[in-house]
């Protein structure tokens, strides 16, 4: 190409030099002129090159956008399909009780079982006290008795056995109120529940007294389960569904205790305890927990996590509406199942979703709307 220029730029001097016409000031050399005038002139031919090509990039994604429902779609040839690894998947219409999933762990109550050795020797100080009281009383009674009738009883030896009687009642004051204490401080840390099996109390039923031993002979273990914030157990759940690993068919029951009185440090909700089978549970495993919110059947469609994309702060999810047009739809409410969401009235059985590949149709989309950055 370069040396069909010249023999063309060559031919223009040739008639220029014939017609008297002078091109070049001075001794200006001919090929220095020709090379230059060749390298302005490819310059100008990649420079028109690059930009046409750039207009063609920008119509070719602007032409692959779409309205469709009110809703921006890309449009992509089986072609690019292929290159790109896109996959499509077939909806599937399911049922699924109406459960959230929790997260809880199994945690050490010898807390608990120190209060309650120091609630049994609380107890057994009250106890003294008590009787020791219940003799003096008896003493400063005999002694004042004696005194009234001038039996051989001074003043004096009634004076010190009231003083004596005063002192026991003041320690048995003390000790009852010690008692109550510790009561009280383990009713705020563990809840009624718990302070009932652990302190006892007049009204405790047998079977909830062999809950406790239950804990204590390691067959069953204590778990804090965690609620989301915006959820609360119903009043007439009476257990639970956990498992160590989240998968829900292989969960065992965990039977409910009360409500507990401090929330999770890490994941902020409503906190609940539960008791559940020891086997293969330890001290502070996590657990994944699923609990029933009501009897209701629910119905929506499963979405693998692999179809949710994210953008603006909202999860979206594309979905084939044409042979080779794919709208993005957004997803305002769902709930994490084992095989990822489960979503209620965004989709149909009849439809496809894209199970690999949204990111790259969210860029195909968002393509056109990147301003070139040689544009005024």
């Amino acid at each position: 190409m370069k040396l069909i220029i010249k023999i063309i730029l060559l031919f223009f001097l040739i008639i220029a030099l014939f017609t008297g016409i002078r091109i070049f000031p001075g001794d200006l050399d001919f090929n220095i002129v020709l090379d230059q005038w060749l390298d302005q002139f490819q310059e100008r031919e990649t420079e028109t090159s690059n930009q046409q090509e750039d207009i063609d990039d920008n119509k070719s994604a602007i032409s692959r956008v779409e309205i469709h429902k009110g809703l921006l779609a890309v449009r992509l040839t089986k072609d690019i399909m292929d290159r790109s690894g896109i996959q499509t998947s077939s909806l599937q219409v399911v049922t699924h009780l109406n459960e959230a999933r929790a997260t809880g762990s199994v945690i050490d109550f010898k807390p608990l079982l120190r209060r309650q050795a120091e609630y049994q020797k609380a107890e057994s100080e009250l106890t003294m006290a008590e009787e020791n009281l219940h003799a003096s009383v008896a003493v400063y009674e005999r002694l004042r008795v004696l005194h009234k009738e001038r039996a051989n009883v001074s003043l004096q030896q009634v004076e010190n056995a009231r003083l004596r009687m005063a002192e026991d009642r003041a320690r048995t004051v003390a000790a009852r109120q010690n008692v109550q204490n510790i009561r009280s401080e383990t009713l705020q840390e563990w809840g009624n529940e718990l302070t009932t099996w652990a302190l006892g109390s007049e009204s405790v039923d047998k079977n909830e007294s062999s809950y406790f031993d239950r804990l204590l002979e390691k067959q069953e273990v204590l778990i804090l389960v965690t609620l989301a914030p915006d959820l609360v157990i119903s009043e007439d759940t009476s257990f639970i569904y956990v498992n160590t690993r989240p998968d829900r068919s292989t969960a065992r029951k965990a039977y409910l205790i009360s409500p507990a009185a401090y929330t999770n440090p890490i994941v902020q909700g409503v906190t609940y305890y539960f008791r559940t089978a020891a086997e293969n549970m330890r001290i502070g495993m996590r657990l994944t927990a699923w609990v029933v919110l009501s009897d209701e059947v629910e119905t929506g469609i499963d979405v693998p996590l692999s179809s949710v994309i994210w953008y603006g702060g909202q999860p979206w999810v594309y979905v084939q509406v044409d042979d080779d047009l794919y709208s993005r739809r957004p997803v305002s409410e769902y709930r994490e199942t084992d095989y990822g969401w489960f979503i209620k009235d965004v989709f149909s059985q009849d439809e496809k979703i894209v199970i690999r590949g949204g990111q790259l149709l969210l860029s195909e989309e968002l393509r056109w709307q990147i301003p070139d950055e040689d544009d005024d």
